[in-house]
């Protein structure tokens, strides 16, 4: 009988091949995991997995003492990799706000932001001290340029990393100039969509561009098992390796 660890690697891999399937099954992904926008890569693609619906996710002990919340009896933990490192085997589980009730101590409120219009004006300027975006723009403007500027600074990490998927998908008869070209408008389209979501406003299901790191039988529209801006990045087989946070 397969381990625990290795039917949450499996489900991993499949989810990962399945969010990479289609523009929608990647858009789906990532509305899931703009809410817990914290956690790696591959604890994004595992939650996804067994709880998009996710709204705050921790370990039992932090809901313990940080928040003076308990976890309610009969609560389904989400399994996650305990760490992103090949070499180990272990498991940890998270559980969602929605699993906890205040301890009779009386819990502390859990500070799950939500945009506003009241907040909309400070949101620009952080940006734009954060980001160097210049001028009054809507926030719609702010968070576009700022999912350029963002993926921009960090684009020769994860291109580098790119490189190790591309035997056997059709983006080998590219040359590096538009590989790189169109894994930027992926990741920045992946990024502003996340952003977008995040804060409420609509999105357009053309912000996300398709590119395929799959075999060359593959369709044209599936996307890449590969890097997202991230904390960490991962390939859809185990976690490994680790890229700079967009902080």
């Amino acid at each position: 009988m397969a381990s625990k660890y290795e039917m949450i690697s499996e489900l991993y891999r499949r989810t990962g091949a399945g969010a990479s399937g289609s523009p929608e099954a990647w858009q789906a992904f990532l509305s899931s995991a703009c809410r817990n926008y914290k956690c790696r890569f591959d604890e994004q693609m595992l939650i996804y997995a067994q709880r998009p619906d996710a709204t705050a996710v921790l370990e039992i002990e932090k809901w313990n003492e940080k928040f003076r919340r308990y976890v309610r009896r009969g609560s389904k933990g989400i399994a996650v990799f305990a760490t992103a490192d090949n070499d180990k085997t272990r498991l940890k589980y998270y559980f969602d706000v929605s699993d906890t009730e205040p301890s009779y101590r009386g819990g502390m409120p859990v500070p799950i932001w939500q945009m506003s219009e009241r907040y909309e004006t400070a949101v620009i300027e952080r940006l734009s001290d954060r980001f160097g975006s210049a001028g009054r723009k809507a926030l719609d403007d702010a968070l576009t340029d700022t999912a350029k500027t963002a993926v921009e600074d960090n684009l020769p990490d994860y291109l580098g990393q790119l490189a190790d998927v591309l035997e056997g998908s059709y983006l080998e008869a590219f040359d590096e100039e538009n590989i790189g070209e169109k894994y930027r408008r992926l990741v920045t389209n992946s990024v502003n969509f996340m952003l977008f979501k995040r804060c409420g406003l609509p999105t357009d299901g053309s912000r996300i561009l398709s590119i395929s790191t799959r075999r060359k039988r593959s369709p044209a529209w599936a996307l890449p098992p590969a890097i997202l801006p991230n904390r960490y990045c991962a390939k859809f087989r185990r976690p490994s390796g680790t890229c700079k946070s967009l902080k």
